[in-house]
């Protein structure tokens, strides 16, 4: 199944002259919000190293814009698109098209409008490239939200179930996007609620789940969903 993520990054730029645009698809260690995934609640953050496998298969990714496969900028099978895979993240340029999409969408990145990055992917079904932690994470929250003279940060630690991608399997393409939300948080798309689920462990589940919310999802589930959700977590 393909996930979707978006980043909202500063690096995404277009050069003051020439015709070439670059960004950061993927932004390695570096923890999501919380994710709500069919009413499951949990963070996320991908490893030095995880698109590497992917790219090894030197796949024709395409950059598009918000995802629409209409409005192409370039791909790697042509040469107008490079992905390489840094201490940084997945890190991409782009050489634009002379079309009027390609010259919009520069001015566009000039001018900020289109501010984040995104990237589809698929999983394989090993168990190893992806592991489920209950996790102490510290966020920072504004002490005076809204008092903008006094306005402060502190640090709150909290516990919540941490998704850590080791591997990615399969990368489809690479976006500019109106809407960004990673690091500050993410999106995901297009998964079973058996895949999610699924992979994590039981007695991690159980911590996080709630029973209730587990019960409807059984509900709106179909009846082979169900089955194999029951016999995985077996919470009763």
């Amino acid at each position: 199944m393909i996930e979707r993520r978006f980043i909202s990054v500063t690096e995404l730029r277009a050069a003051k002259d020439g015709n070439t645009i670059t960004g950061v698809a993927a932004a390695y260690n570096k923890l999501s919000l919380p994710i709500n995934e069919k009413g499951q609640f949990f963070r996320e953050r991908i490893l030095l190293g995880a698109f590497q496998q992917a790219l090894r298969k030197k796949p024709d990714v395409t950059l598009l814009v918000n995802h629409d496969p209409k409005l192409l900028l370039g791909r790697t099978a042509s040469g107008t698109l490079q992905l390489e895979d840094t201490k940084r993240g997945l890190e991409f340029r782009c050489s634009m098209p002379n079309t009027q999409l390609g010259h919009d969408t520069r001015e566009m990145i000039q001018r900020g409008d289109l501010n984040g990055c995104s990237f589809s992917f698929a999983m394989s079904s090993r168990a190893e490239d992806q592991a489920w932690e209950d996790e102490e994470v510290e966020d920072e929250e504004d002490l005076f939200a809204d008092d903008k003279k006094q306005g402060r940060a502190c640090s709150k630690k909290t516990r919540a179930l941490v998704r850590t991608i080791k591997n990615i399997a399969l990368l489809h393409d690479v976006s500019v996007v109106t809407n960004p939300a990673y690091p500050k948080g993410t999106s995901v798309d297009c998964r079973s609620r058996v895949e999610i689920y699924g992979a994590i462990p039981a007695d991690i589940l159980k911590r996080h789940v709630d029973p209730k919310q587990f019960a409807k999802l059984l509900a709106n589930s179909t009846a082979e969903e169900a089955v194999e959700l029951w016999q995985q977590f077996k919470i009763q």
